[in-house]
């Protein structure tokens, strides 16, 4: 059972699992899951398209609703959020699709289905 530490959105056992050295993570860019057998450094980059890991876009707390898009509230601002950068907070999150601002239907198709006659 995970649990939620505090605010910032990231639990414990996610946090656990990176202390302990296992790392699982989707790249925001192509997709590819990879597995790092400790935390992603600062330089590290996806081995299918090359593409730097430790951006926001890959982070635990990256989401855009928040001041920064950070939910971590003591981290720095990063303006480019898919280039590496040097934040101490950040935590390989899991599943990046939803996080890196990639839109998921059309909006068109949501609005007409929002005010669609029934």
């Amino acid at each position: 059972m995970e649990v939620p530490v505090g605010d910032r959105g990231c639990s414990r056992s996610d946090w656990s699992e990176q202390v302990r050295g296992e790392v699982a993570m989707t790249c925001f860019h192509c997709g590819a899951e990879i597995e790092a057998k400790e935390r992603v450094g600062f330089h590290d980059s996806c081995p299918k398209c090359e593409r730097d890991l430790h951006v926001c876009f890959n982070c635990a707390f990256h989401d855009s609703t928040y001041n920064n898009q950070c939910r971590e509230p003591q981290a720095e601002r990063v303006v480019d959020k898919d280039r590496f950068n040097f934040c101490e907070y950040f935590s390989a999150a899991s599943n990046v699709a939803t996080r890196s601002g990639l839109p998921s239907a059309d909006p068109r198709a949501k609005l007409a289905a929002l005010f669609k006659k029934k």
